[in-house]
């Protein structure tokens, strides 16, 4: 193994006694490991099936129901009893640690959705019934994947823009700098969101967009770095001799600006996970359902912002039994008494009706008061809801008490 020059060594052991940054390195690469085996560690597939002395391995192929003795052509569903007591009657399966996809929907809760952490569940589910750690492996995979992917492709673009203008300068570097001032001044959010009422985003969408604009933060490190080497006496050498362009910018040039550019990666790589997390709070980033951690951030605000609105809707519980409303027909000849809750207390009804004896006609009016009733129970519970929760919006799944 080549060992590293005196200097390497000395960045090394500057870096080690960084002890915080140090530790937060291997941290996140463990992290990023794990996430990489997000299938075998969290999945509604088992890992490995023996079937009629058979292996099958679900998690890589499709096996229909008929594979295992069911009745369908369609793909087995391994969490349907059906389908294990077939497995178990003539052979066994091994599944994951966490037996459950991002997007596999908990039909056997203890509790209703989204319900607290468990023996099953380690951080609980989400309002759709999902795994939360499931969806956290998941979204954190393809946040960190998505912010390698755009920082690297941003790092090849903007370092050949920023070579090509500092190498050559003039006119070429002119041309390129006004360009850069016309297109860094278009928003690229109001971008996102006209292309997100077209079509829908994906991952590759995202990428596109996103590193349309990105590379731009790379341009000017190794600009300023090709400016100040191109009239070095090494450079001017090369050059006399007839070593082509491309080979002074990439062989001779080009290792001067790598020490900025390094730097500048790690702040380009939380940029890039920040903004495809930024994307899916605001609702504008990866399809729904999609794992991803701004998803799980939005989540996590709507959920507290519900809990906040559950408590008040206890106390509403109790206040709307204390709130009476008056429905009445025929001109006030038929008063139906009842609370906000919608619970009816009493019924009057004039004698002159009583005395006409005509049943069809008193029906319909004491139908038609106890619908008044209720529609004005219903609009005195939503003021009431109103003023409790200072008009804040219900999250989504949930329904007024009555």
């Amino acid at each position: 193994m080549k060992k590293l020059s005196k200097l390497n060594q000395r960045r090394l052991n500057n870096f080690k006694n960084n002890k915080r940054g140090y530790y937060s390195f291997w941290i996140f690469c463990f992290l990023f490991i794990i996430s990489l085996f997000a299938n075998f560690i969290a999945n509604e597939k088992p890992l490995l099936v023996k079937y009629n002395s058979k292996f099958y391995y679900p998690i890589f192929s499709f096996y229909s129901e008929t594979t295992f003795g069911g009745d369908f052509e369609t793909e087995a569903d391994y969490k349907d009893p059906y389908v294990k007591n077939l497995i178990e009657e003539n052979g066994w399966m091994i599944l994951p640690i966490i037996p459950y996809s991002y997007n596999t929907i908990i039909r056997d809760l203890s509790a209703p959705a989204p319900s607290p952490p468990s023996n099953k569940n380690w951080l609980g589910t989400d309002d759709q019934a999902r795994d939360v750690l499931s969806r956290l492996i998941y979204g954190f995979r393809i946040s960190v994947l998505f912010g390698f992917t755009l920082t690297f492709f941003s790092m090849i673009i903007g370092v050949s823009a920023g070579a090509i203008q500092g190498y050559f300068g003039g006119k070429t570097d002119l041309f390129f700098q006004r360009f850069m001032e016309v297109w860094s001044a278009i928003p690229t959010l109001y971008v996102l969101i006209i292309l997100a009422s077209v079509i829908q985003p994906n991952f590759w969408w995202l990428l596109i967009i996103l590193l349309l604009f990105s590379w731009m933060g790379y341009v000017g490190v190794v600009r300023a770095e090709f400016l100040r080497a191109r009239n070095f006496d090494y450079i001017r050498a090369a050059r006399a001799l007839g070593v082509s362009n491309t080979k002074i910018i990439i062989r001779h040039m080009l290792p001067n600006a790598t020490i900025a550019t390094v730097t500048f990666l790690p702040f380009s790589l939380s940029a890039s996970v920040t903004a495809l997390s930024g994307l899916d709070f605001l609702g504008f980033g990866l399809p729904p359902g999609s794992a991803s951690l701004g998803e799980m951030v939005n989540l996590g605000n709507m959920m507290k912002q519900a809990q906040q609105l559950q408590k008040k809707m206890a106390e509403a519980q109790n206040k709307l039994n204390d709130i009476e409303v008056e429905g009445t027909s025929g001109g006030g000849l038929i008063k139906v008494t009842a609370t906000a809750k919608g619970i009816f207390k009493r019924i009057s009804i004039d004698d002159s009706l009583i005395k006409q004896d005509e049943k069809e006609i008193l029906e319909d009016l004491i139908v038609a008061a106890i619908n008044d009733a209720k529609e004005k129970g219903e609009a005195a519970a939503q003021e009431e809801m109103k003023n409790l929760t200072g008009g804040l919006p219900l999250p989504p799944g949930m329904k007024l008490p009555f």
